[in-house]
C-alpha cells in the first residue's frame, strides 16, 4: 500500500521516482503488460489501475495518495461501544439552560458542534455564550479511543467526495447536540463592550442545554436581507418574534466587533487582513461532480454572526487559560522569515510590473476615496474587494498550535485558540480538558490531570503538521473536482475531439467559454523567470494515454498550447464565478482592469495533472456585466469600505 501510494504520488507530481527506479518497474512490469513507459505519469496511472489500487477511473488521486489515515481502524471501532454509556463525572458540575440556543448551520451539516445563546440578566446586562459540545464525556483525554482516533487523526477531512471523519461516527453521534435529547455542553460565557467591541467577564461553565434550535443559513441571511422582524417561509416554525429579534442582536454585535478589529487593523498597519474568499461547494456523486456552488457569499452576514461569536470564544479560551497558566493549543501565525520577505519583494520576477489594479494593500487616500464612494453593487468593488482580501493573505503564514501563546496576525492578537469544534478538531478536545479539570478543582474535585506543558507542545507540534497536510489534500482535491467539473461539463460536451487524445496534428482545442472576472493585470515585459512554470505544463501535456509512451500528435499539441501561453504579454489573476475560484489568464490585452467581465475560452483542461488553461476573446457588454454583479449576489460585508 505504500509503495502504490508513493506511485500515486508521483502520478499527481507529488514526488519524483529515481530513474533507475522506473527502468526496473518498466522491465518486470511495464512491458510485460504493454503499458508503455512508466516514466510517463499516465502510463503509471494505467498501471495502477491494472494492479486494482485504482478502482475508478475518474477517482480523487490526492485522496488515495494521502499519506494519513481517512479512515478509523476496526480495532477502534471495536472499542467504541464501551464509551458510549461512559458516565461523566463531570455531571455534577452542570446546570441546566433552558432558554432557547441558535445552531445555525448549512442544511446538509449532520454533526452540531456549537449554538449561541443570548440572554439579559435581571440587571438588563446582556450576556452571549457559545454552547459546544462536550466531546471529551465519550472520548476522555489518554484514553485509548483518543490516542487511536482523535489524537491518530487530529481532524475531519472535508473532501468534495465525502467526509471522512476524525471521531467514529456512534461516538459524534453520541456528543453533537440534537434537538430531540438534552445535551452536554461546555459553555464559554462573556459580555461584549458595546463602544469597543472588547469582551469582559468571561467565564466558562458546563451545562445541560435542553432547548437547542436548529436554523440554517439561508433562513438567516433572509432575515437580514429583509430586515425582518416576524417570521418569513423559511423561518423555522419554532422561531418566534423573540427568537429573530436575538438572532438580529447576534449579528448587529458580531458587525460591531468585526469592524472594531478591521479599524484598530487599519489604524496599526494601515490595512486589515481579510479573508473574503470564494469556498466553492462541491457536489460530487461517485467520480461525477453534479454541481458547484456558492456556499459563502450568498450568506455571508449569516456567517459572519456566526463566525464573530465563535472567534469571542476562542479568545475568552485563550484569555482564561492565560489567567489561570494553563497549557493549551494556543492559535496563532509564525513570523515572516527574512527570506520570506525578499521573496514577497520579488514575487512578480524581474522585469514584470502591475499595470491596473493594484499590489498589496490600498494607501490612505484610496481607502478615503472609496468611503466617498456610492454604495453600489459593481464588479470593480466586487473585484476589488475580492482581490484585496487575496493580496493581504499572500504574505501570511499558515497558523499552527502551540503550547505558548503566539501573536495570530489575521486577527491582531495573542488571545487565540480553537476550542468551538470539538468534534472535528483535535485540540479543541484538548482546551476543554484543561479547561475542565480547572473548573473541577475550583469546586474541589480532581476528576483528571491536567496535561503538561512539555507533552502539550509535543501534542501541538504533531496537531499542527496533521492539519497542514489536511488543508493541502482538501485544496488540492477541491482543484482536482473543478478541473473535472470543467473537462467534463464544458470541454467534453464543447468540442469535437478529447484534447487530452486528439486523433492527429490537427485536432481541435476546446473553444468552451466561461465568464471571468479580471483582478490586477501585470506586463511581463522581458521577463523570462514568469515563463519556468511553463515548462512542467508543457512537458505534462506531452503525457497522452497511448501504448508507445508518446506521439507526434501530443508533441504538436503540447507546442501549440505552449505558444498560447509564451507569445503573451500580460497575465492577469481572474475570478470565476462558475467555478467560484480564482486563476489566473495569459493574454495580450493590456486593457483589462479591475472589474472588467471577459468571455474566456477553455484552451485546456486536465484533471489529473492540475492544468487548466484560459484565454480571453471579449469583454462583454455592460448590460452582460451589470447582470453579473447582480448574479455575484454580494452583501453588505463584502462591498462595505
Amino acid at each position: 500500500d505504500r509503495i502504490q501510494k508513493s506511485l500515486t504520488r508521483y502520478v499527481i507530481g507529488g514526488n519524483g521516482i529515481p530513474v533507475e527506479s522506473i527502468k526496473i518497474l518498466n522491465d518486470s512490469i511495464g512491458t510485460p503488460l504493454q503499458i508503455g513507459d512508466l516514466m510517463d505519469p499516465r502510463n503509471m496511472f494505467l498501471l495502477l489501475r491494472r494492479l486494482g489500487f485504482i478502482k475508478r477511473g475518474n477517482d480523487n488521486l490526492h485522496r488515495l495518495a494521502a499519506k494519513a489515515t481517512l479512515k478509523h481502524d476496526a480495532e477502534t471501532e471495536s472499542i467504541v461501544p464501551e464509551y458510549l454509556s461512559r458516565q461523566d463525572p463531570y455531571d455534577v458540575l452542570r446546570e441546566d439552560i433552558t432558554e432557547n440556543i441558535y445552531a445555525i448551520d448549512s442544511a446538509t451539516t449532520s454533526e452540531v458542534d456549537d449554538a449561541i445563546g443570548l440572554r439579559i440578566d435581571k440587571d438588563g446586562v446582556e450576556w452571549f455564550t457559545v454552547y459546544v459540545s462536550d466531546a471529551t464525556t465519550n472520548c476522555p483525554f489518554n484514553s485509548k479511543l483518543e490516542i487511536m482516533s482523535a489524537r491518530h487523526m487530529a481532524t475531519t477531512s472535508y473532501l468534495p467526495e465525502g467526509v471522512f471523519f476524525m471521531l467514529p461516527k456512534p461516538i459524534i453521534e453520541a456528543a453533537t447536540l440534537r434537538i430531540d435529547r438534552k445535551c452536554r455542553t461546555f459553555n464559554i460565557n462573556f459580555r461584549i463592550d458595546e463602544v469597543t467591541g472588547v469582551l469582559c467577564d468571561m467565564s466558562i461553565t458546563l451545562g445541560w442545554a435542553h432547548k437547542l434550535r436548529r436554523i440554517t443559513y439561508d433562513a438567516v441571511q433572509e432575515l437580514y436581507d429583509t430586515k425582518s422582524a416576524t417570521p418569513l417561509s423559511s423561518t423555522p416554525e419554532w422561531c418566534k418574534d423573540e427568537d429573530i429579534k436575538k438572532i438580529h442582536r447576534i449579528y448587529e454585535v458580531a458587525l460591531h466587533r468585526l469592524e472594531s478589529r478591521r479599524k484598530r487593523m487599519t489604524d496599526k498597519y494601515g490595512a486589515a487582513i481579510d479573508s473574503d474568499l470564494p469556498d466553492p461547494l462541491i457536489t460530487v456523486k461517485g467520480t461525477s461532480v453534479e454541481g458547484v456552488q456558492d456556499q459563502i457569499i450568498s450568506t455571508k452576514d449569516a456567517r459572519v454572526a456566526v463566525a464573530e461569536l465563535m472567534i469571542a470564544a476562542n479568545e475568552t479560551c485563550s484569555r482564561l487559560a492565560q489567567q489561570f497558566k494553563l497549557s493549551i493549543p494556543y492559535r496563532g501565525t509564525r513570523p515572516l522569515s527574512t527570506d520570506h520577505e525578499i521573496a514577497n519583494m520579488r514575487a512578480l520576477g524581474y522585469g514584470v510590473s502591475v499595470i491596473s489594479g493594484r499590489m498589496g494593500l490600498p494607501s490612505a487616500s484610496e481607502r478615503a476615496a472609496a468611503a466617498n464612494k456610492e454604495k453600489e453593487i459593481t464588479n470593480e468593488r466586487f473585484a476589488t474587494k475580492l482581490f484585496d482580501s487575496l493580496s493581504s493573505l499572500m504574505g501570511v503564514t499558515r497558523a499552527i498550535y502551540h503550547h505558548e501563546p503566539l501573536f495570530h496576525i489575521g486577527l491582531d492578537t495573542s488571545d487565540y485558540t480553537h476550542s468551538t469544534s470539538p468534534l472535528r478538531r483535535y485540540p479543541d478536545m484538548l482546551v476543554h480538558h484543561q479547561h475542565k479539570v480547572h473548573l473541577a478543582a475550583q469546586h474541589g474535585h480532581r476528576f483528571e490531570e491536567f496535561i503538561p506543558a512539555f507533552q502539550m507542545a509535543e501534542l501541538c507540534a504533531d496537531a499542527s503538521k496533521k492539519q497542514e497536510a489536511e488543508a493541502l489534500l482538501q485544496d488540492n482535491s477541491a482543484s482536482y473536482w473543478l478541473y473535472r467539473f470543467v473537462y467534463d461539463s464544458v470541454v467534453k460536451r464543447n468540442t469535437y475531439s478529447d484534447p487530452l487524445t486528439p486523433s492527429g496534428n490537427d485536432a481541435p482545442l476546446a473553444v468552451s467559454e466561461m465568464l471571468c472576472l479580471c483582478g490586477r493585470t501585470r506586463y511581463l515585459g522581458s521577463s523570462p523567470e514568469d515563463f519556468r512554470g511553463i515548462n512542467g505544463f508543457q512537458n505534462s501535456t506531452m503525457r497522452v494515454n497511448n501504448n508507445d509512451g508518446g506521439s507526434s500528435s501530443s508533441k504538436a499539441m503540447s507546442d501549440r498550447l505552449a505558444r498560447l501561453v509564451q507569445d503573451s504579454t500580460y497575465v492577469s489573476d481572474v475570478y470565476i464565478p462558475r467555478l467560484q475560484m480564482i486563476h489566473t489568464m495569459y493574454h495580450n490585452d493590456p486593457t483589462l482592469a479591475v472589474g472588467t467581465a471577459v468571455r474566456c475560452r477553455v484552451e485546456l483542461c486536465d484533471p489529473m495533472l492540475g492544468n487548466l488553461i484560459i484565454k480571453p476573446i471579449g469583454v462583454v457588454s455592460k448590460e452582460q456585466s451589470d447582470a453579473l454583479a447582480t448574479a455575484l449576489m454580494i452583501p453588505s460585508t463584502l462591498t462595505s469600505s
